[in-house]
């Protein structure tokens, strides 16, 4: 959202260029949001030597759907727990987002969270949880993981539905929960587990949203 300069703007990649005459067609997708959003689109047409056309924008609403929670990190104080080593720092041009390791790379031997508060799903279907994460986790040994607080197979306790490691920059992550669809008192955490052995700059959180459909 807002006017950048065009070497500025998030890009989005097209398939190879059609032949000369044919129509083009990308799509582009966003993360749900509570808030009614303006996006600026630009284009320009660069050919095999480098030569670039001017740029062409247009401007799109993007409409607001209903949340059942929604944190961006930005605000003076945060609704999420921290287990000992999370906190908050800034990144240029997402604001404030929540990383394991402020000051460096992740111990060995750890095993801390950041958890949200409690949220209903109560009336829903087909929930989905949306977030933004950036990572480097030792592959195979360490991970971080999605996990949520609720009730499956008549037991209520930590799940994980989702886990990552290895090298991933940032990019939004449609993680289904739909299995929580109706209970209420849910919670869920970013967690990270590592071994003994070697240390990597860790995990960065940002834009957590949680979605799910009229249940009519």
């Amino acid at each position: 959202p807002g006017q950048v300069g065009f070497d500025e703007a998030t890009k989005v990649r097209i398939d190879a260029p059609k032949d000369s005459g044919q129509v083009e067609s990308t799509v582009v997708k966003f993360a749900p949001s509570g808030k009614e959003r303006q996006m600026y689109f630009s284009l320009k047409v660069i050919d095999n030597v480098g030569n670039r056309s001017p740029a062409q924008t247009i401007e799109a609403t993007v409409p607001s759907v209903p949340v059942v929670l929604e944190d961006n990190f930005d605000g003076q104080q945060s609704e999420w727990t921290p287990d000992t080593g999370w906190a908050r720092v800034d990144v240029e041009g997402r604001g404030k987002v929540w990383t394991d390791s402020p000051d460096g790379d992740y111990d060995i031997n750890y095993d801390g969270a950041i958890t949200s508060k409690a949220f209903s799903l109560e009336g829903l279907k087909n929930s989905k949880l949306n977030i933004d994460l950036k990572y480097d986790i030792e592959q195979k040994h360490d991970a971080v993981t999605v996990e949520v607080y609720g009730t499956s197979w008549w037991m209520r306790k930590w799940r994980k539905v989702a886990s990552f490691d290895g090298i991933g920059a940032w990019k939004n992550h449609e993680i289904d929960i739909s299995k929580y669809d109706g209970q209420k008192d849910l919670k869920v955490r970013v967690r990270l587990e590592t071994d003994s052995s070697r240390n990597r700059d860790g995990v960065y959180v940002d834009n957590v949203v949680i979605t799910g459909d009229p249940d009519k």
